[in-house]
Parts: C-alpha cells; sequence; structure tokens
C-alpha cells in the first residue's frame, strides 16, 4: 500500500468561523478506511488561535502541522508537497 499524503492549508480559522469545517476535515481524512497516509496542515502563521486546536490533533497522532507566513494558498500548497512524504498527494 502505497503512502497517501494529504495536505490542508489553513489560516485564522476561527476568526473567519470555520473552525467547525477544519475539524471536520480532519476528522474525515482520519476515519478512512484506508490506512496509509499522512496529513500535513500548512498554516499561514495563523493568530487567533487557530494553531491551538490543530495541535490537539497533532497530539493524538492524527497530523503534522507546519505553520510559518506566506504569500497566499499556492505557497502554502508547494510548501505541503515539499514536506510530503506520500507516493501520492492531495
Amino acid at each position: 500500500m502505497p503512502l497517501v499524503t494529504v495536505i490542508t492549508t489553513t489560516y485564522n480559522l476561527i476568526k473567519s468561523e470555520r473552525i467547525e469545517f477544519i475539524k471536520e476535515c480532519i476528522e474525515s481524512v482520519h476515519s478512512q478506511s484506508y490506512a496509509n497516509f499522512e496529513h500535513i496542515i500548512v498554516d499561514g502563521a495563523s493568530s487567533d488561535g487557530t494553531l491551538d486546536i490543530l495541535k490537539e490533533y497533532e497530539d493524538k497522532g492524527w497530523l503534522k502541522i507546519y505553520s510559518e507566513p506566506d504569500s497566499g494558498i499556492y505557497q502554502a500548497m508547494n510548501r505541503g508537497i515539499d514536506k510530503a512524504n506520500g507516493k501520492y498527494v492531495v
């Protein structure tokens, strides 16, 4: 079974009232029947508490967080690809 990398980008999800969506996303990825995957969150240096919530999932071993300022979603996605270990990246 090849490793699959799932990349999700985030930025200030509490401020934009999207925190429930990221929780649903993370839980959906984690509940898949395909077991050989890694989930990478690339955050644009959120300052609203988003990272505290994401950290709870990282502490469970469900994902890995990388957080630093970026110039937008495309740079964030490319950073995720650079960190990916999977044969397939989504």
